[in-house]
């Protein structure tokens, strides 16, 4: 799926915005910024996706990488940023980042001393 342009979403939005601002029902108006807030919601799911295959497309160089990166994209239904985007992210980081040691401490290349 591609990402929304701005604009489209944007212009969704505004049209939702005179919809509830011409709602005489109560129940109209509940109706309508739920339908707004999903809609934004589905904006920014969608975004997020389009960073994250943005990155696996400049970081990830096989192939096979970057299939399982859009295998975890199609998995990922939602967009808590911990949960979901952080780990999303996390794996499509150029393969030297996610296995850099986590206690801190940095081999020299040339000399086993290290640092803390």
């Amino acid at each position: 799926m591609k990402a929304l342009a701005k604009t489209y979403i944007n212009t969704n939005l505004r049209r939702l915005d005179v919809l509830f601002k011409a709602a005489i029902n109560p129940r109209d108006t509940l109706f309508l910024s739920k339908l707004a807030i999903l809609e934004l919601c589905g904006w920014i799911e969608i975004s997020m996706d389009a960073i994250v295959r943005r990155c696996a497309k400049k970081n990830l160089k096989l192939q096979a990488s970057r299939q399982s990166a859009e295998a975890i994209i199609q998995r990922t239904y939602s967009f808590d940023y911990q949960q979901h985007f952080r780990k999303m992210l996390i794996q499509v980081k150029p393969r030297e980042d996610r296995t850099a040691p986590k206690s801190g401490r940095v081999s020299k290349i040339n000399g086993s001393s290290e640092r803390s």
